[in-house]
């Protein structure tokens, strides 16, 4: 039984035309599931996800089937291996083992359990080894072994073909069948018979292991490469930049990624991403996060996530989520990162490092020569980059740093920011106090200066008027360096400034600052501190969360984070929508730092000071098609009722069956464990229970009546989805 979303989901991304693997994306970020997580074999070798969301996996134990929660292993009637899982046009999930093959089905308790083909089969057609493909087409289901080849026609009836000596795999791509012989090399189904195509004669003596479609063409994999196949039946080699790496590593499976990406899958070297032309864009291995290097199947899940089956588990990933580790050549924990003159800059406490990139090989950061301290902030400003660190201020340009400022007794600095209106003129926030800096030729020289005693300053920034704004813990200045002496005035906890540091930020042009308490703002009219309400009463008043910090970007969406929570307000036509936590798989939850690019890609600095890359238009969406399911229902902690597959009938219980447990689940892949859900029994419960990670419920002494079971479930994202069984 499933749900429905009753909070349409969000829609983050459009994917754009191909523009190739950024060369600036880090670490794939890896969600793995090992053998001792699901309880069979570690060798894996095809995935599938049916209409409910429901993954299945072809193990060499069994069928394993995974809701999110729970691993349930379904076997095969003779035992073997799972080597091929399908789903065809009416959801059924099919597949194939060893000299066997047919389809899951649930019994009359919910129970999901493989029901053979072999009876449909002629008793001389039975003996074949691994259905190593099954493929679903307009015409039926093909079951593709290298002693035959079957179809499950539509009406149930099974059409067999047999090769003079044996069949390769066969694929199904341009709208056909294609499978080789040993005789006559790559072959295409049309009708019902088995026909050379032109230039197919190769493939007699070259091995076909995969196979993908494009818009009007075909790749098809071989051990040592790959062939370019189209419509008409003409072969022409299809050369890559990893063509050697192929024949070292010998390519396995092919798949296209949801950006247009071609991954390719070894057998000795890992995963290789293409672009549709076959440049190499990155060789993902054991050394840089894949549990084994053995690839035997790629798929793409409805949420935008991407899986890899090997021969020593599972992994998943997110094509818009990467990571930038150590072994990167990034030191120390990330305090602050910029964008300057076409590059990433990364300030930590070992120093600062530009990254330096380019296509087929992972991104690395250099150290910047002479700066080897705590950087706290970055500014890019024209053609430098002012980079705040606990002895000073530093200018960079390219690789080169030189010393911008620096007191006779250096204190840290904590904070820069430009001008508005004098473009020689940048603010310092620091121990020594709020300084007003102007340029004077490749160095700063002190303007101005504002330092109260005991007064420790965390940022600065110029209102659009000229007034500028500094902040310390528990308080907010506003100084007017126009003066001499300096006009200061504090803002503390008698004007309503909470007590905690406090930043302030630039946010629809105009100053805001992130405090405790919620977003706060100069009032022009009052004179005074009070809530800032631009981005509506989410962060402003008396019901606002915490807010450590705001990040806005050229299309006006801004980034919220405080204590244990970050989020985007997406810019609607005349409000925001927010999107909480677009981070969770990273394991994110509060933002330290955060950078955006123009195109709103985002750096961020995780509550653990690890860099990472989010590319909004890659991350897909992962609220897409998520259920909520109920899986389990028992009697007195000991009888199944329901299993949790196909359709729940009401049923008359006996008095003294009164105990029941309810278990539910939601395919929600990102992070599994962040689903929160509420359940009610109607009929027993007044009201839901409270939100809690909690996937089971237990009633017992039900007295009699008639009952009814809902399930609510919500994602970190905030999406509800709500189910009932009736």
């Amino acid at each position: 039984m499933s749900g429905s979303i009753i909070c349409a989901a969000l829609l983050l991304a459009i994917l754009p035309l191909y523009a190739g693997l950024n060369p600036e994306t880090g670490s794939a970020v890896f969600q793995y599931y090992t053998s001792d997580q699901y309880n069979a074999n570690p060798q894996n070798w095809a995935i599938a996800q049916d209409q409910r969301g429901v993954m299945y996996v072809g193990n060499s134990d069994s069928v394993l089937e995974f809701d999110g929660q729970s691993w349930r292993s379904i076997h095969l009637n003779n035992g073997s291996f799972v080597k091929s899982i399908a789903i065809g046009p009416n959801g059924t999930v099919y597949a194939g083992g060893v000299g066997e093959f047919g389809f899951l089905q649930p019994d009359a308790t919910g129970q999901m359990k493989f029901v053979s083909l072999l009876d449909k089969v002629p008793a001389n057609d039975r003996k074949f080894a691994d259905v190593w493909r099954i493929l679903a087409t307009p015409q039926g289901i093909y079951f593709s072994a290298y002693e035959r080849l079957f179809r499950l026609n539509q009406d149930g009836s099974i059409k067999v073909w047999k090769p003079a000596s044996n069949f390769g795999r066969a694929v199904y791509v341009l709208n056909s069948i294609y499978v080789k012989t040993r005789e006559q090399g790559l072959l295409r189904m049309e009708g019902d018979k088995l026909t050379p195509i032109a230039g197919g004669a190769m493939f007699a003596k070259i091995g076909v292991t995969d196979a993908i479609s494009s818009d009007r063409d075909a790749l098809i994999a071989s051990p040592d490469g790959l062939f370019r196949l189209d419509s008409s039946g003409i072969v022409t080699p299809f050369p890559t930049a990893a063509d050697a790496w192929f024949a070292k590593n010998l390519l396995y499976t092919v798949h296209v990624l949801p950006d247009g990406e071609i991954a390719a899958g070894t057998r000795k070297g890992g995963l290789a991403l293409l672009s549709p032309e076959g440049a190499l864009d990155r060789i993902i291995s054991t050394a840089n996060g894949l549990p084994d290097n053995y690839i035997t199947y790629i798929f793409n899940d409805q949420q935008g996530g991407v899986w890899l089956a090997t021969q020593n588990g599972l992994a998943r990933f997110n094509p818009g989520l990467s990571r930038f580790d150590p072994g990167m050549g990034l030191e120390g924990d990330v305090n602050s990162q910029a964008r300057q003159g076409g590059s990433i800059y990364a300030g930590t406490t070992a120093g600062l490092f530009r990254m330096a990139s380019a296509t087929g090989l992972p991104p690395r950061f250099e150290r910047i020569t002479g700066i080897n301290n705590t950087v706290e902030a970055l500014l890019p400003d024209h053609d430098e980059l002012i980079v705040a660190t606990e002895v000073g201020i530093f200018s960079v340009s390219g690789n080169r740093a030189s010393v911008a400022f620096q007191s006779s007794r250096p204190q840290p600095v904590y904070d820069v920011n430009a001008s508005l209106r004098d473009p020689a003129v940048i603010y310092s926030a620091g121990k020594e106090g709020v300084l007003m800096l102007r340029r004077t030729g490749k160095t700063w020289t002190k303007a101005a200066e504002f330092a109260p005693p005991a007064e420790e300053f965390r940022t600065v920034l110029e209102d659009a008027d000229g007034t500028v704004w500094a902040t310390t813990r528990d308080a907010i200045w506003r100084i007017d360096f126009s003066r001499q002496p300096v006009l200061a005035k504090k803002f503390g906890a008698v004007e309503g400034v909470p007590a905690g540091w406090v930043n302030a930020r630039r946010l629809q042009g105009h100053v805001t600052f992130a405090t405790s308490k919620g977003l706060l703002r100069f009032g022009e009219s009052a004179k005074n501190i009070v809530p800032d309400t631009s981005l509506g009463d989410q962060f402003a008043g008396a019901k606002s969360p915490d807010v450590f910090d705001v990040f806005e970007d050229r299309a006006g969406n801004v980034w919220v984070t405080g204590a244990k929570y970050h989020g985007i307000l997406l810019k609607q036509s005349s409000a925001y929508k927010w999107y909480p936590m677009p981070l969770q798989s990273a394991g994110i939850k509060e933002i330290f730092g955060m950078s955006l690019d123009d195109d709103g890609t985002a750096w961020a600095a995780s509550d653990k000071r690890v860099l990472y890359r989010w590319d909004r238009t890659l991350a897909g969406d992962p609220n897409k098609n998520v259920n909520v399911l109920t899986r389990l229902i028992r009697i007195n902690q000991k009888d199944t009722l329901y299993n949790g597959s196909g359709p729940f009938q009401s049923r008359r219980l006996p008095w003294h069956d009164n105990n029941l447990t309810f278990e539910f689940a939601a395919p929600f892949f990102e992070d599994p464990a962040a689903v929160e859900y509420q359940s009610r029994l109607e009929g027993s419960d007044r009201d839901w229970s409270p939100w809690s990670h909690q996937t089971s419920r237990e009633y017992t002494h039900l007295p009699e009546g008639s009952y009814s079971f809902r399930i609510r479930a919500r994602t970190p994202h905030g999406i509800s989805i709500e189910q009932d069984t009736r």
